[in-house]
């Protein structure tokens, strides 16, 4: 039978961590069957014999485990106990004396063999065990086995014996003891220990059996029994257990009542050199674990000040007591152990909350903290790394975001950490996904951010973080609303992919970020698909907004909600650059609505591309809704469709304003339509229009080397399927240039060209322009451009020009007229104005069978201004290479004007003709092929 010494411990409170092997006078274990195979059995009919079986002074045997006395750190005392067992070659033999001593008698039937192999098994090795108590010693368990032995008579368990015995082998378990103390209070409360080896690459060591490196003991008598404030946990150790490495680290945690399936408490031990676990003994660890209710986990000196001495956390009781370790003024470091699942009765209480200015540096380690029913920080002071928080539920009236509501005293740094499945309510606060706000003048870097399926709301709201007030960097930084997509939304002013908002004139820099997979939408002002409101010192470089075949959506719902677009609403200044790309739907109810930037007001932006669509009512364009005073716009395309039902729609833009600078840009593909039907509508494939009509304000700025390709404009209104009515102002290129007052357009538009386009409109409805009062130079319309005309006043290239001049222009686009008024192959009406150098070839075609309005067909022009019988139109060099349609150069004319060119039908070299009207020839604006066709514009 088993018995068990009363016993008490003193150990003084700065024991030192150690592992201790002592020696054991008498100790049996047991574990899994071994050796049960059959070589050469006893006969059936065979003798019964009896034999010795006993243990060297310093092995383990079976039976009753009893702390020894005189070595109460380590050793443990053990006897044969009735109903013993050993086994000889696979045959049984029964314990029939001595138990209670070291020697017993055992009785089976004899066997005969050369060589023997003899085990005593007595139980099992599992990664979880049980003790009954503090201290109690039941449950142990020991196996061992002598193989290749020579006799089985008066067997020896020790590795003498078998040596001296024909050579053979002894195998054993051990046994494990952790020795901790505990403030009484704690050690009162433990009903389980988990002890978990890894190394220092955080992989597992295998020392707990076999494929183990955790053992875990539950007590079911919880907590002291001596009520010493010292823990003894006994476990089996299996026969495969040799070593600990160097290296090695030992998590032990402790789990007390109340707190659930949560282990409370922590400890952390490093073993510098490798220690062996000896079979056949009790290896002991004795922990100090005098501050276990002070703090989370404790490595070497146990003050978290530096990562070497990180505190560890594994546990949300753990988490929520890193408040109680910080100091003002001062960085501590902690380091997550495991993944943390907070439990739905813990109401979390923020961490470092405002104004408390302790500084964290937190290692993750990439574990996982679920459940957060509030941000995991009031205010992040420090740094946060390699940490995955998931499936939190936050909401609340104040700022918020689920790793920290804000960022206000330290500059601070966020590393590889995901949000993922979370769901966040700031109500009319700002938020963000990760961080509410930053503060003014604290510096804050992001990187590796990844915020995955989490849907947020707020009064302004970001899918990263909510509003940037200081200098930042955030690179690598994704929101993906994963496969079911999520919402991003704000019901007061700005939403953002990554921000809602960039402070004014701080330096921030936004790169190689994305958002995806994601819905924004807002009543308000500002939704951009990155950025809700970019301004001055912001720089966003190589970042997307959806992907190809998978358009973010953004949209706004309230009547007064302006500034929508595909990756910024509003940009005040900054600059975007490098292949920036947003594939959005966008859908706009008021004003300023663009498939890449809602509205431009300054800055510099270049290579960027907008794919998808746009439509809402008007100033609204397929890259911006609308443009003022910008310094740089260059290299940027748009592939969206657009539209509308009011006015200012362009392909590209729908309103250039004021004095700014646009090169090398383009509308490649995409419909282009408003069905307002009546009345201006300033509807263009690149600008609906360049200037300010509304506002009488002039066009200084210049554009150039910008294009159309394959487009639809298309400003009719149809009704079962006919065209019902038509609007005005439509261009393949633009609406309309300039404003009226024509004398203050100092703005060119030059080298830019429509190609493969179809137009169609009412009055003033161009091949390139509508309605144009700048100079336009170096221009084309070519490819197989048509323009469908529904009212008066219609060009190949401008509708109507007044003012400045059309120079180094061609238009081979077919005018389709149906004999309305002021039709011509270039221009269809001009007014003090000088065209020069500049050739038609498309035919202009009558749909109607009458012709009483042909006196204002032109070839060239289609209606000159005339006062006082003079025309207000300087007409230089120009030809009209088309003699069987249109053979004139100005509706009515009777004769060719002097220095102007109509094709003969043997006329088949156009370089000579324009070489005998003084055309260019130096190759700085025409190119003349070879066969004498017509020529070609240089670098446009």
């Amino acid at each position: 039978m088993k018995k068990i010494l009363n016993f008490s411990f003193v150990l003084l409170a700065g024991l030192a961590l150690s592992l201790a092997c002592s020696k054991i006078e008498e100790a049996p274990s047991a574990d899994e069957d071994i050796n049960t195979s059959v070589e050469q059995g006893a006969d059936p009919q065979a003798k019964m014999v009896t034999i010795t079986v006993s243990m060297p002074e310093e092995g383990l045997t079976k039976v009753s485990f009893t702390q020894d006395p005189a070595n109460p750190d380590g050793a443990v005392k053990l006897a044969w106990v009735a109903g013993d067992k050993i086994s000889v070659n696979g045959n049984e033999f029964t314990l029939v004396s001595g138990a209670g001593t070291q020697t017993a008698g055992f009785s089976g039937p004899e066997v005969v063999a050369s060589s023997y192999d003899i085990a005593y098994t007595g139980g099992s090795f599992a990664a979880t065990q049980t003790q009954e108590a503090d201290a109690d010693t039941g449950h142990l368990a020991y196996t061992v086995s002598l193989t290749g032995v020579n006799t089985y008579q008066d067997v020896e368990f020790s590795q003498a014996w078998a040596t001296a015995n024909g050579g053979g082998t002894l195998t054993q378990s051990s046994i494990f003891r952790l020795r901790a103390q505990m403030p009484a209070d704690v050690a009162a409360t433990v009903n389980a220990v988990k002890i978990e080896a890894r190394d220092a690459s955080d992989d597992p060591v295998n020392i707990f059996g076999g494929s183990s490196n955790i053992l875990t003991v539950n007590l079911n008598t919880t907590g002291d029994a001596g009520g010493d404030g010292i823990l003894d946990i006994y476990a089996n150790l299996p026969t495969a257990a040799a070593a600990i490495p160097a290296g090695t680290a030992f998590f032990v945690r402790f789990k007390t009542t109340g707190r659930g399936d949560y282990f409370s408490y922590t400890r952390y031990h490093v073993f510098s050199s490798a220690l062996a676990l000896t079979p056949g003994k009790v290896n002991a660890l004795k922990l100090n674990c005098t501050a276990t209710d002070k703090h989370a986990g404790l490595k070497s000196a146990c003050d978290g000040t530096t990562a070497a001495k990180a505190y560890l956390i594994g546990d949300a009781y753990q988490m929520q007591a890193m408040n109680t370790t910080m100091v003002a003024g001062s960085t501590r470091y902690y380091k997550f152990i495991d993944d943390i699942d907070v439990p739905s009765a813990l109401a979390w209480t923020r961490l470092n909350p405002d104004p408390f200015t302790a500084a964290v540096n937190l290692d993750g380690n990439n574990k996982t903290v679920s459940h957060l029913n509030n941000a995991l920080f009031q205010d992040l002071n420090g740094t946060v790394a390699n940490l995955t928080i998931d499936h939190s539920t936050i909401s609340s009236s104040e700022l918020l975001g689920i790793l920290a509501c804000s960022v206000q005293k330290t500059a601070s740094s966020v590393n590889n950490v995901d949000i993922t499945n979370g769901t966040l309510n700031a109500s009319s606060s700002y938020c963000g996904g990760l961080i509410g706000q930053s503060g003014v003048n604290i510096p804050l870097s992001l990187s590796g951010v990844h915020v995955i399926g989490t849907n947020i709301t707020g009064g302004l709201a970001g899918g990263i973080i909510g509003y940037i007030q200081g200098a930042a960097t955030v690179s690598d930084c994704h929101f993906d609303g994963g496969t079911e997509g999520v919402t991003i939304t704000s019901n007061a002013q700005y939403t953002g992919g990554i921000t809602a908002a960039t402070a004014n004139g701080k330096t921030i820099s936004i790169s190689d970020c994305s958002v995806k997979n994601a819905t924004l939408t807002s009543a308000f002002h500002r939704v951009g698909g990155l950025i809700g409101a970019m301004r001055n010192g912001t720089t966003v470089e190589r970042c997307n907004v959806g992907e190809s075949g998978n358009n973010v959506t953004i949209t706004t719902t309230g009547t007064a909600a302006c500034y929508t677009g595909g990756f910024i609403g509003l940009m005040e200044g900054g600059e975007v650059k490098d292949n920036c790309k947003a594939y959005a739907a966008v859908t706009g109810v008021k004003t300023s609505i663009g498939g890449f930037i809602g509205r431009m007001t300054g800055g510099k932006i270049s290579g960027c591309k907008s794919y998808g669509s746009v439509s809402g009512p008007g100033t609204i364009g397929g890259f911006f809704g609308d443009v003022t005073g910008c310094t740089e716009i260059k290299n940027n395309e748009s592939n969206c469709s657009v539209s509308a039902t009011n006015q200012f729609v362009g392909g590209f833009v729908g309103q250039f304003k004021g004095s700014l600078s646009c090169s090398g840009c383009k509308h490649k593909s995409g419909k282009v339509a408003s069905s307002k039907g009546s009345g201006q509508i300033y509807i263009g494939g690149f600008a609906g229009f360049i200037g300010n009509d509304s506002q009488n304000e002039a066009f200084t700025g210049t554009i150039s080397g910008c294009y159309v390709e394959s487009a639809v404009v298309d400003a009719v209104y149809y009704e079962g399927g006919s065209a019902k009515s038509s609007g005005t102002w439509v261009g393949g290129f633009a609406g309309g240039i300039g404003d009226n007052t024509y004398a203050n357009n100092t703005g060119k538009i030059e080298k830019c060209g429509v190609y493969n386009t179809k137009v169609s409109g009412g009055q003033y409805c161009g091949g390139f322009a509508g309605v144009s009062y700048s100079t336009v130079e170096k221009c084309r319309v070519n490819g197989v451009p048509t323009i469908q005309c529904y009212g008066n006043t219609n060009g190949g290239l401008i509708a109507y020009q007044q003012g400045h001049s059309v120079r180094y222009c061609y238009s081979n686009a077919v005018v389709r007229h149906g004999n309305k008024s002021n039709v011509g192959g270039l221009i269809g009406n001009a007014k003090n104005t000088t065209v020069e150098e500049c050739y038609s070839s498309g035919n202009l075609t009558n749909s109607s069978s009458s012709s009483d309005k042909s006196g204002t067909w032109g070839g060239v022009i289609g209606l000159e201004d005339i006062v006082d019988n003079v025309s207000t139109v300087t007409k230089t060099h120009l030809i009209r290479w088309n003699h069987s349609n249109n053979a004139s150069i100005s509706g009515g004319e009777t004769s060719v004007p002097s220095g102007c060119y109509v094709k003969q039908s043997s006329d088949n070299n156009f370089g000579t003709i324009a070489t005998s009207l003084g055309w260019s020839t130096d190759g700085s604006i025409w190119t003349y092929p070879a066969d004498g066709s017509i020529p070609t514009l240089v670098g446009v």
